[in-house]
């Protein structure tokens, strides 16, 4: 859905050199309804943007998934990060070692950018990403422990469902009858990547003592970010599927 946005792909294609990487099979769940019709579907899906210098050092990153206005506006400010960091490299932005002087500068500087919450753009003024925060808040606090696990994974099979659907090209758009799109869907993952997730980011690449790979950050960066452990082949459903402790094996 969003990566196949008209503008999202010209900024892309045009400004950025694009490289896609699976960090681990997708995990799928069947449920089987007893009368012969099964439901398969993807389950715990994430994904992140690294933005890097030309030898693969992260200056920043996009977590999740967001709308295609917020996406292209973190686009954008994440290339004039990297163009104030190329700067202070001298042209040295390039595969092989800077002058050490240039880079520990350049890391200061993007460390500082991070942590300085003066420097971090404002996210995209939409009305409705409040609403949806205060409705996913109310809504929280009337369910139990019991059913929360439980609703929270048919609900990212619902999203998951909707997704695939606009990515086959059977777009569903709110019609004033009270049901959720994937607009709406969206919209809500927006509100809480920009809510909670952005500044878990900001603080990640704050306390790095050093610019770091997309290879070194991503185990840290799902786990405490995304919420997903890549070391954990249950991504922490064994509890609801096994028995036992989060984490089982």
């Amino acid at each position: 859905m969003l990566f196949s946005q008209e503008d999202v792909v010209r900024i892309l294609n045009e400004r950025y050199e694009c490289a896609w990487e699976s960090v681990r099979p997708v995990p799928k769940v069947t449920i089987d309804f007893g009368d012969g019709r099964t439901l398969e579907r993807t389950l715990f899906g994430n994904v992140a943007t690294y933005v890097t210098l030309a030898d693969g050092r992260v200056i920043d990153v996009v977590p999740g998934l967001v709308d295609p206005v917020e996406y292209q506006r973190r686009l954008e400010a994440a290339e004039r990060l990297h163009s104030r960091v190329a700067g202070m490299l001298h042209g040295q932005d390039g595969p092989f070692e800077p002058d050490p002087a240039l880079l520990a500068a350049a890391e200061d500087f993007v460390r500082a950018y991070h942590a300085d919450v003066a420097m971090w753009e404002p996210p995209n003024p939409k009305a409705k990403l409040a609403e949806l925060e205060q409705a996913q808040m109310r809504a929280d606090l009337s369910k139990t422990r019991v059913e929360q696990p439980i609703k929270d994974w048919l609900r990212r099979l619902h999203v998951e469902r909707l997704r695939q659907a606009e990515l086959d090209g059977r777009r569903h758009e709110p019609d004033g009858s009270g049901a959720e799109g994937p607009a709406d869907h969206l919209l809500e993952d927006t509100a809480y990547n920009v809510r909670v997730r952005y500044p878990q980011v900001r603080a990640l690449l704050a306390g790095s003592p050093r610019l770091a790979t997309p290879a070194e950050l991503t185990t840290r960066l799902f786990r405490e970010v995304l919420d997903v452990d890549l070391d954990d082949p249950y991504l922490g459903l064994a509890p609801y599927v096994l028995g036992g402790e989060a984490g089982r094996h």
